[in-house]
């Protein structure tokens, strides 16, 4: 499997790596030859003073070109050739993922679900309570549903099926049609960025609650309280239509 962009990000977050290290030359080969040999970078570093005939085949040439390290590490992250881990477009994103701490992506993530609307159905009681919810129970999915021509729908338990699902199945899964109330268009014309980010907040917080209930076709019976999401008191042809 080929490995995302995502990975350089959790590798330098997992490293301790910040932007300024990422930009210094002898950072960038020690962390290569770290990734390469699976050690940590101190254990790289020692190795590589004690008997450099355990760095992999070509990293010594790699460490001695600096014009040839960052696009070598960036294919090797990413599984891809070396020609297209040096293009322009592969190297601004993997600067742009590399300056970016696994915090820092979870805080935005955390803005964009507050000021999108996540909450207002997703977490129960959030709108009746103008927002006044604990982080806590953020997210947890409601049991009140919503009925409408194309049946009953649950706002869904997103702390629960971030858990299961890979950041790759959450961009996927954004960029498909769902069931009304939800509006999924907005979530289409989100950047990938802040996809990202949204999949790193709801994967912050954990799992917690229980899932919501499912879906109920039109006309099935639901046992559940649940909002009518038909026009009411319509004027006379506009009723007869619904």
């Amino acid at each position: 499997m080929k490995k995302t962009l995502a990975t350089i990000a959790a590798a330098l977050a997992l490293a301790g790596a910040t932007a300024a290290h990422a930009r210094d030359q002898d950072y960038t080969v020690d962390f290569n030859l770290a990734y390469l040999l699976g050690t940590t970078l101190a254990d790289a570093r020692a190795a590589e003073r004690q008997s450099p005939a355990t760095v992999p085949s070509g990293s010594a040439s790699a460490a001695a070109d600096r014009a040839y390290v960052a696009p070598f590490n960036r294919s090797y992250l990413l599984g891809t050739k070396l020609a297209q881990a040096g293009s322009p477009e592969v190297a601004a994103a993997a600067r742009r993922y590399t300056g970016q701490t696994t915090t820092g992506l979870a805080e935005r993530g955390r803005y964009l679900v507050r000021t999108a609307g996540c909450n207002d159905c997703h977490t129960p009681a959030y709108m009746e309570k103008s927002g006044e919810v604990p982080e806590r129970e953020w997210l947890t999915g409601t049991p009140v549903g919503f009925q409408g021509p194309w049946g009953t729908t649950y706002a869904a338990n997103l702390r629960i099926l971030f858990a299961k699902a890979s950041e790759q199945q959450w961009l996927a899964r954004a960029r498909q049609p769902m069931r009304p109330p939800m509006p999924w268009f907005n979530l289409r014309d989100m950047s990938d960025d802040d996809l990202r980010a949204i999949y790193a907040y709801v994967r912050s917080l954990g799992a917690a609650g229980v899932p919501a209930p499912a879906y109920a076709a039109p006309g099935q019976k639901v046992d559940t309280p649940y909002f009518v999401f038909v026009p009411q008191n319509l004027p006379g042809p506009q009723a007869r239509a619904h």
